[in-house]
């Protein structure tokens, strides 16, 4: 897999700090993910979840499946635990699961979403925004974007965001995101789309 395709990927994943720059533990948990996963398996950094299975986090009180048809990768410790991202063979596509707390001190997840998107366009000059639509994240009501952008490498990329917030549940709660992503080349779009669809629809929460 080529650098540009991983900068591209390990960019979707920022979250913002309470300062506006980015949480940089978040983005190296997943920097580790995403070299872990790029050869189409799990290194030894990482651990496999099986197709078929359910992914959860106790951290962040998610559960995740992974399709059948792919296969998770999930950070080791001592790396943070933020999410998982999901192998599909013979893809240059990505998918994965993060959340992160609410630094940024986000009021909806439609400005929470909005944070992902203003850095799409910082990132890739010339990018549209499709859309953006009220979805559902499992249960949780949640708000979705996609774009589309020209990569280094001259290819058309397809990105789609869907983000809901847990909002505070007492004074010194800062809240979590959650975030469903999808990153793809044009041609393979509509294919890992439907993996996103049965993500999404089976994500459950523990609150």
């Amino acid at each position: 897999m080529e650098a540009t395709t991983d900068t591209m990927r390990i960019k979707a994943y920022r979250s913002r700090s309470d300062h506006g720059a980015f949480a940089w533990p978040v983005l190296l948990a997943l920097v580790s993910l995403v070299s872990a996963c790029e050869s189409e398996r799990c290194d030894g950094n990482s651990e496999t979840v099986a197709p078929s299975q359910t992914y959860s986090n106790n951290n962040y009180g998610y559960s995740v499946y992974v399709p059948q048809g792919t296969a998770g990768c999930i950070a080791r410790p001592p790396l943070p635990n933020h999410g998982i991202r999901i192998i599909v063979k013979r893809s240059e596509g990505a998918l994965w699961f993060n959340a992160h707390f609410n630094a940024g001190g986000s009021e909806s997840a439609a400005e929470a979403l909005e944070d992902y998107v203003q850095q799409i366009k910082a990132d890739h000059a010339g990018t549209k925004i499709v859309s953006r639509t009220a979805s559902l994240l499992g249960p949780a009501p949640a708000r979705r974007a996609v774009a589309t952008y020209r990569d280094a490498r001259g290819h058309d990329i397809t990105q789609v965001l869907i983000v809901a917030l847990r909002r505070s549940v007492k004074e010194d709660d800062t809240g979590i995101v959650y975030v469903l992503g999808l990153v793809a080349p044009a041609n393979e779009y509509k294919t890992l789309s439907l993996y996103l669809e049965e993500m999404r629809r089976r994500v459950t929460f523990d609150w």
